[in-house]
């Protein structure tokens, strides 16, 4: 939470939270006073920035989405491969009828 208020305003925004605390006024109105909303306002709009990034739009758009997509990539390209190099074998392995000696 303070780093969001941080983000939000500055580092100075708190310590002159804090500097009206100590001098003796209460949390909550220090907070109204320095950063213009209640506390519990600066609460809600917190939570709605976790709850924003803590949801899958972050991840899709990210590079964590990229490096499953090519890991996935390269597992489907080894298991094609495999595939056509037992094909391939068993090609091998079958014996040839040529028309010619039939």
């Amino acid at each position: 939470f303070v780093s969001y208020l941080i983000k939000l305003h500055s580092w100075q925004a708190i310590r002159v939270l804090l500097k009206h605390v100590r001098n003796g006024s209460g949390f909550d109105a220090s907070v109204r006073r320095v950063f213009g909303r209640s506390l519990v306002n600066l609460e809600r709009e917190w939570r709605l920035e976790v709850d924003r990034r803590a949801s899958w739009i972050p991840f899709l758009t990210g590079t964590g989405i990229l490096w499953i997509i090519i890991s996935g990539l390269f597992v489907l390209s080894w298991a094609v491969n495999r595939h056509r190099t037992r094909l391939r074998l068993q090609a091998m392995d079958e014996p040839e009828l040529d028309d010619e000696y039939a």
